[in-house]
């Protein structure tokens, strides 16, 4: 073995001799100090010595160490760092590898002519699965969104060569085709809709959530033919592919609940003879159905009842009220004998006598005008036409002109009145005017040239209301007219 020759260096005093001694050792005889040599590389250690990469990019960290021949190592070395195969993984100054593409490389790190190695391995392996769209809501049953997927490495590189399998945390909300990732909404809620890739997954949200794309309300007709009789309609939400949506609140009206009430599970309640719309909201959509009130009477229908109740005002806020029935056949000719009756809630029940033997018309005084409701029956022989009610349109009062209020002849005379609940019609009547069918708003202008100069004006105004008489020959008519007056106004 060889040794490297030590370095002497020697400062003299002037006149000083050294003595030169020949062997294993040298020494300074001359009082200088003594260097080592330089260590020798004699190999290089390179860790970790074996990887095994799973991801694309940088992946790996190594290091290296410089070592002496009897394996000390040796500080202050820099070294030189190299791939076999680029094309498989690089590596920078530092000794960090990159992977680039499945395969096997060594990395060789260099220093003074003395170079180690480490193998590397790239074998690209899947982490995760991105799924897209991350979040789906379907407003329809039957409805699909299709879903894919992505298999990455742990740096988020795509993964070649791999296929996605699908599934469904509940197959009773929503379905997912395994090998295509189109998903199928079939119930109500939300589900997870997860992709498989190897040992990766990645996650989705499907929220089934039906919009009410329309409301159908069955049936789209109803009748009832008994006041207090009943009739159920069933109203149904769905969504924009016409799937029912199950669960769904309504929310159920009735435009006219004098005439039909309507309760939250949609039954309907005949209230009088009419018609109503039956109304089921869910959301913001609504359907609508009718109801129509005919009262039915029993018999051969052999009788057309003509009823007129008249509510006249005396003045003041006095009222006279008579009751006239009209009974006539088929033929036609009077109906005499029959029993007719009327009742109503302050007056109870009433009877209605013939005016003579024979004449079939049927009348009763009452001195005040009760309001309210009148139901009447009407029996003659095999004949019942029963339960027909109307009800009054309220009693009103002319609130212009006003009583002793002086107009311009020649010009138009404006007339308002009040409308304390809304009549089917209205009438006006002056000396020189009247106008009937008129709708109940509550003012009328009566043209200029029907107020002549130098009258006194009697202003009249009726309302009322009628409905038709089922189990009666056709034209049979229940009528309640109300009439307010002002008396006089002078015209000049």
């Amino acid at each position: 073995m060889t040794f490297p020759s030590p370095r002497v260096t020697c400062r003299r005093p002037p006149g000083y001799s050294t003595a030169l001694f020949v062997g294993t050792l040298v020494l300074n005889a001359c009082g200088g100090s003594v260097e080592p040599a330089p260590a020798t590389v004699a190999s290089v250690v390179v860790t970790p010595a074996s990887n095994t990469v799973t991801a694309f990019g940088p992946s790996v960290q190594l290091s290296a160490s410089a070592r002496d021949a009897s394996g000390a190592a040796i500080s202050g070395k820099t070294f030189t760092w190299s791939p076999s195969d680029p094309l498989v993984a690089t590596v920078s100054s530092s000794g960090l590898v990159t992977a680039v593409a499945d395969g096997p490389t060594n990395i060789s790190a260099t220093t003074d002519g003395v170079t180690g190695t480490a193998s590397v391995t790239v074998a690209q392996a899947v982490a995760a699965v991105v799924v897209t769209p991350g979040t789906v809501t379907l407003t329809a049953l039957g409805d699909t969104v299709r879903f894919s997927g992505v298999a990455n490495d742990a740096n988020g590189n795509a993964v070649a060569g791999t296929s996605v399998s699908w599934s469904s945390s509940d197959t009773t909300i929503a379905t997912v085709v395994d090998t295509t990732g189109l998903a199928t909404s079939v119930g109500l809620g939300t589900a997870t809709i997860t992709g498989t890739s190897g040992t990766g997954q990645g996650t989705a949200s499907l929220a089934v959530t039906p919009t009410i794309a329309t409301v159908e309300l069955t049936p789209p007709v109803g009748t009832i033919n008994a006041l207090g009789d009943t009739t159920r309609f069933t109203a149904v939400a769905k969504d924009p592919l016409g799937n029912p949506i199950p669960g769904a609140a309504f929310a159920w009206a009735s435009s006219d609940t004098l005439v039909a009430t309507v309760d939250n599970n949609g039954l309907a309640t005949a209230i009088a003879i009419g018609s109503a719309t039956i109304t089921a909201t869910a959301d913001t959509v609504q359907a609508a159905a009718s109801v129509t009130v005919v009262l039915s009477g029993t018999g051969t229908n052999t009788l057309l009842v003509v009823a007129d109740i008249v509510a006249n005002d005396l003045g003041g806020g006095a009222f006279s009220t008579d009751f006239s029935v009209t009974l006539t056949d088929a033929v036609p000719a009077p109906v005499s004998g029959a029993t007719v009756t009327f009742t109503n809630a302050t007056l109870g029940v009433v009877t209605l006598v013939e005016t003579g033997p024979g004449t079939g018309i049927y009348v009763a005084n009452q001195p005040s005008f009760p309001g309210g409701e009148f139901e009447l029956d009407v029996v003659s022989g095999t004949d019942n036409v029963m339960d027909v009610v109307a009800r009054g349109p309220g009693v009103h009062a002319i609130t212009q002109p006003l009583v002793n209020d002086t107009l311009v002849a020649g010009q138009p005379m404006t007339i308002t009145w009040t409308v304390p609940s809304q009549a089917k019609e209205a009438e006006i009547e002056t000396r020189d005017f009247s106008v009937v069918a008129l709708p109940d708003t509550g003012a009328f202008v009566i043209p200029g040239p029907n107020n002549p100069a130098n009258t006194s004006q009697r202003i009249r105004v009726f309302r009322f209301n009628d409905v038709d008489i089922a189990g009666g020959l056709a034209g049979s008519r229940l009528k309640i007219k109300i009439r307010a007056e002002v008396e006089p106004v002078v015209v000049q």
